[in-house]
């Protein structure tokens, strides 16, 4: 078939079945599993929003965030030397021990922004006034 011994004695199967050769398929490097980690604040943080919204069940998001930094300020006011993963554990015992409140002030950061704040439509097509001078125009082309 070809002018190359070795390649006549290759079955088809032999041919399907290789490795690749000089030419391997390299693997794709492996991710780094881990990497830099969270500082211990944030992830105190991250922990009480989510016992917060599996014990009152509240949403995550936006208000939730709201609502752990309302309860860390108020901690803050008491106790000023308190470092931060310190102020959310009273954070978290000052949610449990005011549950309503809390929830009260979720409602008031969950509310979507009133109608007065939102921008209105202008209008930018005005209607031409008639002139007198027109209307009588198109009057005597009529009675013509």
């Amino acid at each position: 078939m070809t002018n190359v011994p070795e390649l006549d004695s290759i079955t088809p199967d032999e041919i399907i079945n290789q490795d690749g050769g000089k030419r391997k398929i390299k693997k794709a490097k492996k991710k780094q599993s881990g990497g830099r980690e969270l500082p211990p604040a944030i992830k105190v943080r991250i922990e009480l929003s989510k016992f917060i919204s599996t014990d009152s069940g509240l949403k995550q998001g936006i208000p939730m965030v709201k609502l752990i930094s309302y309860l860390t300020k108020k901690v803050k006011e008491k106790n000023d030397s308190l470092d931060a993963v310190a102020v959310v554990e009273e954070a978290k015992k000052l949610y449990l021990a005011n549950k309503e409140d809390a929830k009260k002030q979720y409602a008031k950061l969950s509310v979507k922004p009133t109608i007065a704040r939102q921008k209105v439509k202008k209008e930018t097509k005005k209607t031409p006034k008639k002139t007198e001078k027109k209307v009588v125009k198109k009057t005597v082309k009529k009675t013509k």
